[in-house]
């Protein structure tokens, strides 16, 4: 799968996360580094970083209790969690923690 291809398919599926956690965010990306960027309100909460998955920024809580399910891992950022690839088709499992990342990464609604 081409790189554009893979992050075509991570914005559509953080798009619909999106839609469930956050209505009013648009959800944005920039390719940066070798992998890619997504942004809601301004402000990164996922990236890409050249691998085969997601990786979601969370806070350190987040990120330990993340870190105990199945199929998830560390990332070359020590703020990001790389999720199951499932989720990767799954963007109801993954909205729980698109919310978390908001949260962590934008702060509270305005």
């Amino acid at each position: 799968m081409a790189n554009s291809d893979i992050v075509e398919d991570m914005e559509v599926v953080l798009r619909i996360a999106l839609s469930q956690v956050a209505p009013d965010a648009a959800l944005t990306s920039k390719r940066m580094f070798g992998g890619a960027g997504f942004f809601a309100y301004g402000k990164i909460f996922a990236a890409w970083f050249g691998t085969d998955r997601l990786a979601i920024k969370l806070s350190e809580d987040d990120r330990e209790e993340l870190l105990e399910l199945d199929d998830t891992g560390p990332s070359m950022m020590t703020a990001y969690i790389e999720v199951p690839e499932a989720w990767m088709t799954d963007p109801d499992a993954l909205a729980p923690w698109v919310e978390r990342s908001l949260a962590f990464s934008v702060g509270p609604a305005k």
